[in-house]
């Protein structure tokens, strides 16, 4: 039990049977995680094309699930976009901090220092 209970909110109790029926709830994600790994580690794929394989096949379980609309596809597409926009202006940001280093020298003086050490 943790020192604070209150902090992990009411424990919740599960018969035997429950816990049973749930067990096959996972697989699909188990076999979508193997795929992409196995695929990598196999040398089957490289992570860019697993990556797609990934997406190929929740899309499949979206689809023999009923999930598969419209609306869902123009959500996940909007989230990697944003996503993707926020990546490159943290790599925009980077490029931009190195340029500025190097012009003021602050890269040669500490490569100097560390030199300069012994």
């Amino acid at each position: 039990m943790p020192d604070k209970p209150a902090w992990g909110g009411e424990r919740l109790r599960y018969t035997w049977g429950a816990r049973m029926r749930a067990l096959p709830a996972p697989i699909p994600s188990l076999g979508i995680f193997l795929a992409v790994v196995g695929s990598i580690y196999a040398g089957l794929a490289t992570p860019t094309e697993a990556a797609s394989l990934g997406v190929v096949a929740v899309l499949a379980l979206a689809a023999t699930n009923g999930m598969l609309t419209l609306d869902m596809l123009r959500q996940a597409i909007e989230g990697t976009m944003r996503t993707t926009a926020v990546i490159r202006l943290i790599i925009i940001a980077a490029v931009f901090l190195n340029f500025v280093l190097s012009i003021i020298g602050l890269t040669q003086a500490v490569a100097d220092f560390g030199t300069g050490l012994g």
